[in-house]
């Protein structure tokens, strides 16, 4: 019985230290860094190069004092000791790789999104019976005719029209065109009704002018008489069509010398202008600075400060022309509205050849058409007539004796004393 039980104790013994020592080296296995298994450390690194990896707790960058104790000891239900063994760390999440190209293929290149179509609105059609705005004259009466059509691009009732010859005007009508002749025939040419006329033109009129054998230095006295004439005599002859007609005088430019040209020319042309039933619009000091310069930029329709001129000096660009038209629209009259004319003064021409012959200034009180550059087809003397009472009642404005009828004709009654008796 004895000798059983020591057998039985030896036993138990050795299972005992067999066991412990098992268990000592799974402990030892399960601190070492086994293969095929994921370290926390990789783990943080991948982190690191890809946020969005996930990296469980108890790794060696986010564990507390308290969890490495734990790991160390494999208690407390932390991912640690004989655990470690049956997980594994959670691995990178793998994104999409980069195609890559075979040495010596062609490299495929990707084409870029197209661009987005832009959406374009177009203006309402114009009615049927629209009303023409026609604009005549140089290179302006072009941009004049463009800055209307987009001032008119909401109107359904009115549409632009224009008619432009570069390098035309007043001054040399025999060399380019005369519009004394070609104004009238675009007007009677033009199909439809006709709401009103826009004239711009004295671009090319800084120079001498021309009539017949005679020259005239640009800005002398002459020639302001003679192209005031002028101009008088286009405005009676469009408005003969009987449609209203709008002068548009010309911008500053950049050139100081052609700048005062065109000052020179803007003045006469509204001086010519003034008699008739035309209109004159000035366009000079909305296009110039405060000392009444060039300047490019300038307030827009929108009221933004922008460039209104091209870079030549010269021209307008889109915002500059349809500022240009505006000053013309607002006179332009809309179907069913009474056209506002301008008053009207007695024409005198001064310079013209009628009173060269000492007789006196010639004074149209009519708005009819009447070409002050002609000549009388008699002389002074010839045309005096031959009764000297009839020369001094209408030559010196003589009375004549009024009949005895007529209340101004006092006498004193028979018998009465005289002054002097």
């Amino acid at each position: 019985m004895l000798r059983r039980h020591t057998t039985v104790s030896r036993f138990a013994r050795h299972w005992g230290r067999t066991l412990a020592i098992v268990m000592l080296s799974l402990a030892v296995l399960a601190t070492a860094e086994l293969p095929g298994f994921v370290s926390s450390a990789d783990a943080q690194s991948w982190r690191n190069e890809d946020p969005s990896a996930i990296v469980l707790p108890g790794t060696p960058g986010n564990m507390t004092r308290r969890d490495r104790e734990r790991q160390r000891t494999g208690s407390g239900g932390t991912p640690g000791g004989l655990f470690r063994i049956f997980r594994f760390e959670p691995q990178r999440r793998a994104g999409p790789t980069p195609r890559q190209s075979l040495p010596g293929s062609p490299r495929v290149r990707q084409s870029a999104p197209a661009p987005a179509v832009p959406r374009v609105i177009l203006p309402p059609p114009k009615d049927e019976d629209a009303l023409a705005v026609l604009s005549i004259g140089d290179e302006f009466a072009d941009q004049l005719h463009v800055g209307m059509v987009d001032r008119l691009d909401g109107e359904r009732k009115l549409e632009s029209f224009g008619f432009s010859i570069p390098g035309s005007g007043l001054t040399n009508p025999s060399a380019s065109v005369d519009w004394m002749v070609e104004g009238p025939q675009r007007i009677e040419q033009h199909e439809g009704e006709i709401a009103a006329v826009l004239v711009a033109l004295g671009f090319s009129d800084g120079r001498a002018l021309i009539d017949g054998p005679r020259t005239y230095e640009f800005g002398t006295s002459e020639w302001r008489q003679f192209y005031r004439n002028r101009v008088t005599s286009l405005a009676l002859t469009l408005l003969a069509e009987g449609h209203p007609v709008i002068f548009v005088g010309l911008p500053p430019m950049a050139d100081p010398v052609r700048n005062g040209e065109v000052q020179i020319v803007n003045q006469v042309i509204e001086e010519g202008v003034a008699p008739t039933r035309a209109r004159f619009v000035s366009v000079y000091e909305a296009f110039a600075d405060e000392n009444g310069n060039y300047v490019r930029a300038g307030p827009s329709l929108a009221g933004e400060v922008v460039n209104l001129r091209t870079r030549d000096g010269i021209f307008l660009n889109r915002a500059g022309r349809e500022k240009f038209a505006q000053f013309a629209e607002r006179y332009v009259p809309r179907p069913g509205q009474e056209v506002l004319e301008p008053q009207v003064s007695s024409v005198v021409f001064e310079g013209s050849s009628l009173s060269e012959d000492g007789v006196g200034p010639v004074i149209l009180l009519t708005s009819g058409f009447a070409d002050p550059t002609a000549t009388l087809l008699e002389d002074a003397d010839s045309a005096r007539p031959e009764d000297e009472a009839v020369r001094d009642r209408l030559l010196r404005g003589v009375s004549t004796t009024p009949p005895p009828t007529r209340a101004d004709a006092f006498r004193p009654p028979e018998g009465a004393l005289s002054p002097e008796g």
